[in-house]
């Protein structure tokens, strides 16, 4: 075999491993599973079906816990093989916080249904405890040196308390936590998480995983398609 044929079959080679490795990022639907519903009833409405103390039980059962895990760690393992060609890439990772990365079944558990003033002092708390899967997946993505950002219907006036309650969980050198303004009023939050991925993205980020538990945390571009991971939310669901 010549220096030419041994170039040729490299070549092939090198072809068909990046088509094994790169093909599963890309063999998902433009759609985002779990947010196939058009309709989104209101907290009241959620409430008056299922009763809050059986959606928190579901939230405990083994079931629930191991379909939140299982998109945990498939966003791990997507981005192990992001970063083996990653070169000069800028990848950052996008996460929510709230029935995300923070626990607030104590808060349900007490108030039973949310209510904007025992919410805001349930917050300046900072008493949420860590999911541990999404701690764990954080905790990993500082070591690989991704950049970490968080996109919170928190609002703006909460900044310290959250801070503080990330900073409890062992979760304090991130890249940037956006929160809402003060005086935002749309009933949606995705107006805003949009805006904040857009931003990040001008910053010359790339963003590889976009991950949260309300369907508003992913639609609407900067970050689609394969990077959108939607975790199981037992509790409430919100536009």
């Amino acid at each position: 075999m010549n220096v030419h044929q041994t170039h040729n079959r490299l070549f092939m080679m090198l072809g068909l491993f990046a088509f094994t490795v790169m093909m599963p990022l890309y063999a998902r639907a433009e759609t985002i599973a779990g947010c196939e519903a058009d309709t989104i009833l209101t907290l009241s409405q959620q409430q008056a079906k299922t009763p809050i103390e059986t959606r928190l039980s579901e939230s405990l059962t083994l079931g629930f816990r191991q379909q939140f895990a299982d998109v945990v760690s498939q966003a791990k393992q997507d981005l192990r093989r992001k970063a083996f060609w990653r070169w000069n890439r800028k990848m950052a990772v996008v996460l929510d916080l709230d029935e995300t990365l923070m626990d607030n079944r104590a808060y349900f558990a007490r108030h039973k249904v949310y209510e904007p003033d025992r919410w805001h002092q349930w917050v300046l708390k900072a008493e949420a405890s860590a999911i541990p899967e999404t701690l764990d997946f954080v905790k990993w993505l500082d070591r690989k040196d991704f950049k970490i950002y968080f996109i919170s219907g928190r609002k703006e006036k909460e900044r310290a308390a959250t801070l503080a309650n990330l900073k409890a969980m062992g979760v304090s050198e991130v890249d940037g936590v956006y929160l809402k303004p003060d005086d935002y009023d749309k009933a949606s939050a995705a107006n805003f998480k949009v805006a904040a991925r857009k931003e990040i993205e001008a910053k010359g980020y790339d963003i590889t995983v976009v991950m949260g538990d309300q369907c508003s945390d992913l639609r609407g571009g900067y970050g689609s398609g394969d990077e959108l991971y939607k975790l199981p939310n037992a509790i409430y669901t919100i536009p």
